[in-house]
């Protein structure tokens, strides 16, 4: 898996130098994009699995474009893709979080349930 990481890598650099370097032909400090907190977020939605990172992705890229068309078509603000993104980070973080709470005890009472029947016997 560690080359597959340094490959990924390498593979990114060399994507983000030519996004950088190709549009201008030289190396302009603002024209990051934040791609970085995207997949980050990508990531998130994803739960770090490769299968739904296109899922993720299109579903990000569904956000941002109807925000766009709505702030076209409306008064509406596109700043609010970044309060929805929040939200929804939040909520899937949140599940994760809890769900491993919910094992936790899960596992508790069955350990308690397990002594009392020993003691029991």
């Amino acid at each position: 898996t560690l080359i597959s990481q340094l490959l990924g890598g390498f593979i990114f650099g060399i994507g983000g130098g030519v996004e950088l370097l190709g549009m201008y032909s030289r190396f302009s400090w603002t024209s990051s994009l934040g791609y970085g907190w995207d997949a980050v977020i990508i990531t998130t939605l994803a739960k770090k699995n490769p299968l739904y990172v296109p899922f993720a992705a299109l579903f990000l890229a569904y956000l941002r474009t109807g925000a766009s068309m709505m702030s076209i078509a409306t008064n509406v603000p596109t700043e609010i893709v970044t309060v929805t993104q929040g939200i929804i980070i939040l909520l899937v973080v949140a599940e994760q979080f809890l769900s491993k709470y919910k094992h936790k005890m899960i596992a508790k009472e069955a350990k308690a349930t397990l002594s009392s029947i020993k003691e029991a016997e």
